[in-house]
């Protein structure tokens, strides 16, 4: 049973980190050139920054532009899709709140 908790304490650690990191660079990139690129890779092990992404108001989405960088060649809304899984956990809840401009997700 450690094994399992250990497993799941380094993924949440390194979940944050990496969404910290994220939040430092694009607010970086927004403060020296006012607008941000962002390409997002897909795939499972992001899931857990995508959760934090959706919770967290670090980001100025409103100076980012979201491209997804690997997706699968299935439609947008197969359950295979690294475009749905973001938006299911994160675009959706930002575009609805009006923090990310619908104009600013390139799938």
């Amino acid at each position: 049973m450690d094994n399992i908790a250990t497993k799941s304490t380094h993924k949440d650690a390194w979940a944050s980190d990496t969404y910290l990191e994220m939040v430092s660079m694009i607010s970086n990139v927004v403060l020296q050139k006012g607008i941000c690129v962002l390409g997002v890779c897909g795939g499972r092990s992001v899931e857990p920054i995508f959760a934090l992404m959706a919770k967290k108001r670090d980001i100025p989405w409103s100076k980012v532009h979201l491209f997804f960088t690997d997706d699968r060649l299935v439609p947008f809304d197969d359950p295979n899709s690294n475009v749905k899984l973001a938006n299911d956990l994160f675009v959706s809840e930002l575009t609805k709140k009006e923090l990310l401009p619908e104009g600013h997700f390139h799938p």
